[in-house]
């Protein structure tokens, strides 16, 4: 992982690569212990094909679903759809909001059961981001805090929790990845976020832990149990060149969802996991 700085600027749009697996993400996420919801909010900008990719889950007692692609229609390609972000103050706030229909998820399968959904949240921090490089391109994440409101049918729900976000551009090919795992949360009041997969069978490891400062996490055992096919419990050791620790996620919720990119089709389990002091947005896929 090699470290970069990262500036204000950074925040918005960047040029696009002329190649069709160029693409720009936006990533937000957090949770409401108080509640047990977690929401997790993703755009992907992807110029050359013409569209904008669209994932936001609200997980929890009773999870929730939205998965759209749309085509790219104005110039600030944040603002396009029914999903808007926009930076308020760069690195220091962000406005999140939505308005639209999801669906219903049922034993983690997407249902023909429709929900009204509206947010408006505000993802605030005052820590500067992680900000690296990766064979796929420039990475920043940072920790902060998620709070507004979430509406579901008319059922209004106050949301403040802890949270995460990351922001990606460059070359991204899925189609080489085996399995992995990706994990983005809070732990004993310590951010942390990694990525553990196979690409063309050789393992790779990225991430971080957040103590004094961001360390590199440098080893990691992963330990699932499974109930079918779905991670109900995890042990989880990671170790940095300073710090090593022991976690074990227990499965609030979860949707399970499959995907083609160039003729290959990838299914992805996206997980709510809680630890004894934390959460995390945690995904299995193959």
């Amino acid at each position: 992982m090699n470290r970069i700085k990262i500036s204000p600027e950074d925040d918005y749009e960047h040029p696009p690569s002329e190649d069709p697996l160029w693409r720009e993400g936006y990533y937000f996420n957090g949770y409401d212990p108080e509640n047990k919801i977690g929401i997790s909010v993703k755009m992907e900008i992807r110029p050359v094909l013409g569209i904008r990719q669209e994932l936001v889950s609200i997980q929890g007692e009773s999870p929730l679903l939205f998965l759209n692609a749309r085509k790219l229609e104005t110039t600030n390609a944040l603002l396009s759809g029914s999903l808007k972000g926009e930076p308020v103050i760069p690195l220091k706030k962000w406005k999140i909001e939505m308005e639209d229909t999801f669906q219903k998820v049922v034993n983690g399968t997407p249902t023909a059961t429709a929900k009204d959904v509206e947010f408006d949240l505000l993802f605030e921090s005052d820590i500067p981001p992680c900000g690296y490089t990766t064979k796929e391109g420039i990475r920043y994440e940072q920790p902060g805090f998620l709070k507004g409101e979430i509406t579901i049918d008319n059922d209004v729900v106050p949301f403040t929790g802890k949270g995460l976000r990351d922001h990606s551009w460059g070359m991204r090919d899925v189609t080489i990845w085996g399995e992995f795992y990706m994990l983005m949360g809070w732990f004993n009041m310590m951010p942390l976020s990694f990525a553990y997969m196979l690409i063309d069978d050789t393992l790779s490891i990225v991430g971080w832990l957040k103590a004094d400062d961001y360390h590199e996490i440098q080893t990691i055992h992963i330990d699932p149990h499974y109930s079918g096919d779905i991670i109900q419990e995890c042990t989880m050791k990671v170790e940095t060149g300073k710090d090593s620790l022991e976690m074990k996620s227990q499965l609030i919720s979860f949707f399970s969802f499959s995907r083609e990119e160039r003729g290959r089709k990838i299914k992805t389990t996206e997980m709510l996991v809680e630890f004894d002091s934390g959460y995390a947005f945690f995904w299995h896929g193959v």
